[in-house]
């Protein structure tokens, strides 16, 4: 996959590589509780589409970008990322 892409831009065989079959239209997203959030940025590294950045010391989301992979629920040490 092209790094510039974005997820507006990836083809369907593209998203079911990428997301694992989860694609766009999933009943969930997933969500950081800043409260647990230790700031480690384990899951900024292995966010397929790039979509988790920190602001003001939180891990935030965008959720126009996400692809509900679970990558990030999976390697947070915290369990800080949920599904929502």
């Amino acid at each position: 996959m092209d790094t510039e892409k974005n997820a507006k831009e990836l083809s369907d065989k593209e998203m079911d590589r990428v997301s694992g079959g989860a694609g766009w239209n999933t009943p969930f997203e997933y969500v950081i509780n800043p409260e647990m959030c230790i700031c480690c940025r384990s899951c900024e590294g292995c966010c397929p589409m790039d979509c988790i950045r920190f602001e003001n010391e939180f891990a935030v989301i965008n959720q126009e970008f996400c692809i509900q992979c679970g990558n990030c629920a999976g390697v947070c040490p915290t369990d800080a990322i949920i599904k929502k």
